[in-house]
């Protein structure tokens, strides 16, 4: 792709968010990273809208999953979108509401009832 050696540490920041989307079947949100990466011709600022977005995507992806009372699943994509965007409180709720219908609201191993 042209955009790719022209613009090689773009690409790099570039790519990796549009295998993240492939990789969750999110296809058609593709070319929604292609307007952000003509948009930007900084890495850092690039990096960032694309953290954003593809944190998004992996929002909508979850509530589906939730509509659909997979909630394994939806955690597995918002613990991918924290990680992306921790300060979306949209995320950490939506991760809370799974979290608790799998019974998983804490990330601690339980305590064994037994005395040691």
């Amino acid at each position: 792709m042209k955009w790719s050696e022209d613009n090689p540490k773009l690409a790099k920041v570039f790519w990796p968010a549009v295998q993240r989307l492939a990789e969750n079947d999110l296809y058609i949100f593709i070319p929604d990273l292609f307007l952000l990466a003509k948009q930007q011709s900084d890495t850092v600022k690039l990096q960032a809208a694309l953290d954003k977005l593809v944190a998004e995507k992996l929002l909508f992806l979850a509530r589906r999953l939730q509509a659909r009372e997979e909630h394994g699943e939806a955690i597995k994509s918002l613990d991918e979108a924290a990680k992306l965007d921790p300060a979306n409180k949209e995320v950490l709720k939506a991760r809370d509401t799974s979290q608790a219908a799998a019974g998983t609201k804490s990330a601690e191993p339980a305590k064994s009832a037994k005395s040691p």
